[in-house]
């Protein structure tokens, strides 16, 4: 997978998104009248770089920079267009409520507002976006915004941890964390899709070794690795597969000792809303399932709705569930057992 900069100013106002296939940069602009793919509507202030977009399912075009938006009114008839890659073509209308969100919070995105509005009362929601907002600021998330470019997901990885290292200035600069999460590729390098058509993360609780770093640490990198792969001005979720056999030359930490990092990661991933599809955990032994009940007691419902358990055997030997079959096709699944095993250590 090619890794191009993140969302910057375009210079009619919008956002420049990268291709996610070619890595090719067009700028649109956000609001589009009723019908966005009838050309004759589009406005005379919305110019398209490349009208092509409109119904390329190889692009994502997302919402114009919030400092744009803030400049008129809102019209509540306009939309605003998300052209993601498993789908053509997805039309979300935003509510006056994520306006008027916007408004009182300036430095988030409209789809930010989208985000923590869903099922949310716009207090509650008012309230999520602020804890956020300071969150960014907290671990200087804005420092990374700008000009960030990638040429794989490992680096990706590499660069999660050292930005989280500013906020753990005890830890050695050098540290070398196990790369217990990835974006799921094929061979060519290329992500590959759950049948649903999402994005996939690979995640090996047993790489976690405490005596690296602490638990802590190891939940900010997870979620700054999330924050690097989700731009803001997307409205994109993804699937995560929890694989919790051990491996080979790991450590194979007790799931009892590491549900710290569990509970902290998950605190954090509470800040990005409707960023999660599914979550399948496999392979669980069925004695795990009093661990489960004690890991879904600091979930909030709406995360266990989305937690799949496959049961099976968690040896280093044991097979993927074959009920992942309904998720995964096989290449994508041989694809799962080809990234555990080059992680082995001899």
């Amino acid at each position: 997978m090619k890794f191009g900069k993140r969302a910057r100013k375009s210079t009619h106002g919008g956002s420049v998104v990268v291709d996610v296939k070619t890595t090719e940069i067009r700028e649109f602009p956000v609001i589009l009248p009723f019908d966005p793919l009838k050309q004759e509507n589009i406005d005379s202030d919305s110019t398209i770089t490349d009208q092509s977009s409109l119904t390329d399912p190889s692009c994502t075009c997302t919402g114009m920079g919030h400092k744009s938006l803030m400049k008129g009114s809102f019209d509540p008839k306009e939309r605003v267009i998300h052209v993601h890659v498993d789908k053509a073509v997805e039309v979300t209308k935003a509510s006056p409520d994520a306006y008027a969100l916007l408004r009182e919070f300036p430095e988030a995105t409209l789809e930010e507002c989208i985000r923590f509005l869903h099922d949310r009362k716009y207090s509650h929601a008012k309230e999520k976006i602020g804890k956020f907002l300071q969150w960014r600021k907290e671990y200087l998330m804005d420092h990374i915004l700008d000009g960030m470019t990638f040429d794989n997901d490992e680096q990706v990885f590499m660069y999660a941890i050292t930005h989280g290292l500013k906020s753990f200035p005890d830890l050695s600069k050098d540290i070398k964390l196990p790369r217990f999460i990835r974006i799921i590729s094929n061979q060519d390098g290329d992500a590959v899709k759950s049948k649903s058509g999402k994005r996939i993360v690979q995640v090996f609780s047993n790489m976690i070794d405490p005596d690296i770093a602490p638990l802590a640490f190891y939940a900010l990198v997870y979620s700054i690795y999330f924050y690097l792969h989700l731009p803001r001005n997307s409205l994109e979720d993804v699937v995560v597969v929890a694989d919790v056999r051990k491996g080979g030359g790991w450590a194979n930490t007790s799931p009892y000792k590491i549900m710290p990092f569990i509970k902290q990661a998950a605190g954090h991933m509470e800040l990005f809303p409707r960023c999660l599809s599914k979550c399948h955990v496999y392979p669980v032994p069925s004695f795990a399932k009093v661990i489960w009940h004690t890991i879904r007691s600091f979930l909030k419902e709406i995360v266990v709705k989305k937690v799949d358990l496959h049961w099976g055997s968690s040896s280093i030997t044991s097979a993927i569930p074959q009920s992942l079959e309904e998720h995964f096709d096989q290449n994508t699944i041989q694809d799962f057992e080809r990234h555990r095993r080059s992680e082995f250590v001899e």
